[in-house]
């Protein structure tokens, strides 16, 4: 753990907080002491859980990696056993990275982001509609909306696809410049006692603006180049991988962890993991439409609209749409078995429309 905190402290230039780093460090032994004396019985206080989790983080099971020059720091100490798989699949993993952005609101403070989001079209980004949500104005805590019922977004919201370690750059970012499209909300019988309602398409798509003199990134697709069939892919135990922007204000992260970690937030981050649920592995009566794969890829706030990503086959192919997680260890996505024909159909649509 110490390891990969000088690392980070070495690449994004930010002090980290030493006495912080002792204490999750002493939690992470006792919490390590527990299970090791009372296994699956035993009960740890939210102070172990935190330490327990950042040792997941950093012993590279779960890693969360940064991003540099388009493609993750191989030597970075936690990336662990996957290292050689990352490698492997360079080109369509540098292809993700590249796709994926950062919702930035200039009034979110202190970090000036909502979430994540990820090209499906020549010049459209795919992302959370809560993140849409976030980005919109409000009155009396409801979303502001248009004649035609459309969110109307705050001013100044962008996606940036840089925002790595190293050098800023200003030559990947471009203006929003509408909504195409927002999720339904499900019928309130579905939603459980944390809020979470699995009927709800969380999903919007957003139009970006040209920028003369830049060029948007290649959009992801969900159709494997490796022959291998989406529902394969989407399996029980599928490796996956996920790039997004971790670690924003609302991180479900216990304290001392996020403290730690304060100074990394915000930069394009790398995690790789396994689905742990195909579509249609969670019970009907949460799931109605089977739609939801879970995973358990290391996510924070802010990996909200990031893409569920293959990791072994060929690194590119979009599983799901990352929504929502427990830093425990689960987190939800949509599928793009059952989203992707719909996704597809309004692209085409929008195609043939002439506005």
């Amino acid at each position: 753990m110490r390891a990969e905190l000088d690392y980070a402290e070495q690449i994004t230039k930010r002090p980290v907080d030493r006495d912080a780093a002792e204490r999750l460090i002493k939690q992470a032994d006792s919490a390590l002491a527990r299970v090791e004396n009372d296994g699956d019985a035993a009960i740890l206080s939210p102070g172990q859980v935190s330490g327990f989790e950042a040792v997941i983080k950093t012993d590279g099971s779960r890693p969360v990696l940064f991003v540099i020059d388009g493609f993750i720091d191989l030597n970075q100490p936690s990336v662990g056993d996957f290292g050689p798989r990352l490698s492997v699949q360079k080109e369509g993993i540098q292809a993700v990275c590249a796709a994926v952005g950062r919702v930035d609101d200039p009034s979110a403070r202190p970090l000036g982001y909502q979430g994540t989001g990820f090209m499906v079209g020549q010049d459209v980004v795919m992302t959370n509609r809560h993140v849409l949500h976030a980005v919109s104005r409000k009155r009396d805590g409801l979303v502001v909306r248009d004649e035609r019922g459309v969110p109307v977004l705050k001013d100044g919201i962008a996606v940036d696809f840089h925002q790595e370690v190293g050098p800023a750059r200003t030559d990947r970012r471009f203006p929003v410049a509408r909504v195409l499209f927002e999720g339904a909300a499900g019928a309130l019988r579905y939603r459980n006692a944390d809020g979470l309602n699995f009927d709800t398409l969380d999903m919007a798509l957003l139009q970006l603006g040209p920028v003369p003199g830049q060029r948007m990134p290649e959009p992801l697709g969900s159709t494997p180049r490796a022959g291998v069939p989406l529902a394969a892919l989407s399996s029980q135990g599928q490796s996956v991988h996920l790039v997004g922007f971790p670690g924003n204000a609302q991180s479900t992260t216990p304290d001392l962890f996020s403290k730690l970690f304060a100074g990394v937030k915000g930069f394009k981050r790398l995690a790789p993991g396994e689905i742990m649920e195909g579509p249609g592995g969670l019970p009907a009566g949460s799931d109605p439409r089977r739609w939801i794969l879970t995973h358990d890829c290391s996510t924070l706030g802010g990996n909200s609209g990031s893409a569920v990503v293959n990791l072994d086959s060929d690194g590119r192919t979009t599983l799901g749409l990352h929504f929502a997680g427990y830093h425990e260890r689960r987190n939800w996505a949509h599928s793009f078995l059952t989203i992707g024909p719909q996704v597809d159909e309004i692209l085409a649509g929008r195609a043939r429309s002439p506005g």
